[in-house]
């Protein structure tokens, strides 16, 4: 972004729903959001710890990487692709230095990938969990568990100036959508299912692939 640029902004070129959040800038925000990041990462794994789950940790562990590595695909495709300033870029009062408003990962706002990965984590486990344990009476805990981690982050990436709401709304519902389906696809019974997905940068397209 040039300095130009930086002086045309206006929030009120804005969708209303973002509006609000221009020029929030928190870097204690910013921290406490990993909290709820880094814990949503590692809950499927605590399937390893479950003597039903166990004996198939190496098939989730599998299925948890080709989720996440779909979420990353398409998250690493629209970054490069789409351009859209943070919301504390639109922070005029001095707190953020103007090096920072015009570096280039703060043209990088839609969408969270911090949300997506964390949704995709958390509604994994969730479906994985439900997949196992069908008849249990903690499915509504653990639903609501895997819906309300990410939005956590999502309120903090907000309360950071790092995202607007609809980058988080977006994020949430790639990030859910890939935790959900990958355990569902592999449902099948043949043994050969793949899922997988690959980003080529130099073409700026991704490749999904579904083999069954």
């Amino acid at each position: 972004m040039s300095d130009q640029d930086l002086a045309q902004l206006d929030k009120n070129d804005l969708w209303g729903i973002d509006r609000w959040a221009a020029g929030n800038f928190s870097e204690s925000a910013s921290a406490t959001s990993d909290i709820p990041f880094y814990t949503s990462l590692a809950l499927p794994f605590l399937f390893t710890l479950n003597k039903a789950t166990r004996h198939k940790s190496g098939q989730l562990f599998v299925m948890y990487l080709e989720s996440l590595s779909t979420t990353a695909a398409l998250f690493s495709i629209t970054a490069g692709l789409v351009e859209k300033s943070r919301p504390l870029v639109y922070n005029d009062t001095g707190v953020v230095s103007r090096s920072e408003r015009l570096e280039n990962d703060s043209q990088r706002s839609f969408y969270s990938g911090h949300v997506a990965a964390s949704a995709t984590a958390t509604f994994f486990a969730a479906q994985v969990f439900s997949d196992f344990f069908p008849d249990s009476r903690a499915k509504p805990y653990v639903w609501a568990g895997a819906a309300l981690i990410p939005a956590t982050v999502g309120y903090f990436r907000i309360e950071s100036g790092k995202h607007f709401l609809t980058d988080t709304i977006i994020g949430y519902a790639l990030g859910a959508a890939s935790g959900i389906l990958v355990p569902r696809l592999h449902r099948k019974k043949e043994s050969d299912l793949k899922v997988s997905a690959n980003m080529m940068a130099d073409t700026k397209t991704i490749n999904l692939s579904y083999v069954f």
